[in-house]
């Protein structure tokens, strides 16, 4: 089979085994395998409505580690079993349509400012979509032609025009009417922030909300990483505007509620490894030395500085706060699910010694009738007209397997009761 694979080239021999077909063949390498720039093993992109990760990543504009977070999140979902085609490439395509570009693509295009082009879409001029809660703005690809053509059609200056502008604008800042209109704005810009700047405090105190500055010293994280994980989807926040200026702010209970849903993210202490290192894609951030690399790489420190050290301590923190936490996630659960169904099993066996005590000679079956009964209503046991089920009624068996299977549970958990050792010996 693996032959014909090689045959069919639906798999690459390795450097190994074309040696030794060679030998066995009695000729050369070269006889039995093209080059290996020759051949092709690219995988398409999808088959039928299915596609690949890699196809995922590209119709969303995003990285592998930002696509399991949806998956995480439940934005989007998996088809399961061994194919490598797990995304539905229409759904994707519903979320982002091919040509879509994000908002922060398009000063390279037009010209314009990150500033420009958000109060554009904030007053409605340029339309734009989050895809998923949390999500970058989008602009659909007509939106944006219509964009650069309109940026197009914008007069354009020299720059010897420029700097002549610039030029008379400096003289006309110096003289008396300049610097009076340059006062009066700028009074109007301080008044103007000093509104925006009560507001805020007067929201946050009365919401009880936090800024990402507070949630940050909270988790033990910087401000950026906090944004980072309201991105994400990995932190609740509520965003209000003052004066067309957004803020995100937080509730106080987003922070439990995060180092909850981080902790659960993380995988089992059973899979981690000795050291605690194999936490998963989401407990690369509690890896010091994964943090360590990519702040050095961001240029964020340098090696052996004081900088690097506090970094390493924060990760250090943030790793001894949210580890038992997961621990303690994965006990509880494990603890669930060896006592599902007690609470259960007792009420049968309480209802079955009060059918005892009612009447002593009553039979098996009698005491089965009485404990579905009980939990289940009467029409478990009883027709519309009043007579018995059979016993070979599919609606009675199946309500007679589940009394069973909570008596059986009851007598494991608890032992048979003396009363009702005569109908179940040792059962």
């Amino acid at each position: 089979m693996f032959l014909g694979n090689i045959e069919r080239r639906d798999c690459r021999a390795a450097t190994e085994h074309q040696e030794r077909l060679s030998e066995l063949y009695e000729c050369t390498i070269d006889d039995l395998f093209e080059p290996q720039a020759d051949v092709g093993y690219a995988l398409p992109p999808a088959k039928g409505e299915w596609c690949l990760a890699s196809e995922a990543e590209r119709i969303l504009d995003m990285t592998g580690e930002a696509l399991r977070e949806l998956v995480a999140r439940g934005v989007l979902t998996r088809r399961g079993g061994e194919s490598r085609y797990q995304f539905h490439r229409p759904t994707l395509l519903a979320l982002v349509p091919e040509g879509t570009r994000k908002l922060s693509d398009l000063p390279a295009l037009t010209g314009l400012t990150v500033h420009q082009l958000t109060h554009r879409r904030q007053t409605g001029a340029l339309p734009a979509f989050r895809p998923w809660p949390g999500a970058p703005y989008r602009v659909l690809p007509e939106n944006v032609a219509r964009l650069i053509e309109q940026c197009a059609k914008r007069p354009t200056h020299s720059q010897a025009g420029l700097e002549r502008l610039r030029t008379s604008q400096r003289a006309y800042i110096k003289t008396p009417a300049g610097r009076r209109r340059q006062k009066k704005h700028t009074e109007r810009f301080t008044a103007q922030q000093k509104r925006i700047h009560d507001e805020y405090l007067r929201l946050k105190q009365e919401l009880g909300l936090l800024d990402d500055d507070e949630i940050a010293t909270m988790l033990d994280v910087t401000a950026a990483t906090v944004r980072y994980y309201t991105r994400t989807g990995l932190i609740e926040s509520e965003t209000h505007t003052i004066e067309g200026r957004p803020f995100l702010l937080f509730k106080p209970e987003a922070v439990r509620k995060h180092r909850l849903e981080f902790a659960r993210g993380l995988r089992p202490p059973g899979v981690r490894g000795p050291d605690d290192a194999n936490l998963g894609v989401r407990g690369s951030h509690l890896n010091e030395e994964h943090v360590i690399k990519e702040a050095r790489g961001k240029g964020l420190i340098t090696p052996g500085s004081p900088e690097e050290e506090e970094v390493r301590k924060r990760v250090r923190r943030r790793r001894k706060t949210i580890l038992p936490i997961a621990t303690r996630i994965t006990a509880a659960a494990s603890s669930g699910g060896a006592r599902k169904g007690h609470k259960g099993a007792l009420e049968a066996l309480e209802h079955a010694k009060t059918a005892i005590a009612k009447r002593p000679t009553l039979s098996k079956r009698g005491v089965y009738d009485y404990v579905a009964i009980q939990l289940y209503g009467a029409d478990t046991v009883f027709l519309e007209t009043g007579a018995r089920r059979d016993a070979q009624d599919p609606v009675y068996q199946r309500c007679r397997k589940r009394v069973g299977r909570r008596l059986s549970r009851a007598f494991h958990d608890e032992g048979v009761p003396p009363e009702l050792r005569h109908l179940f010996d040792g059962s």
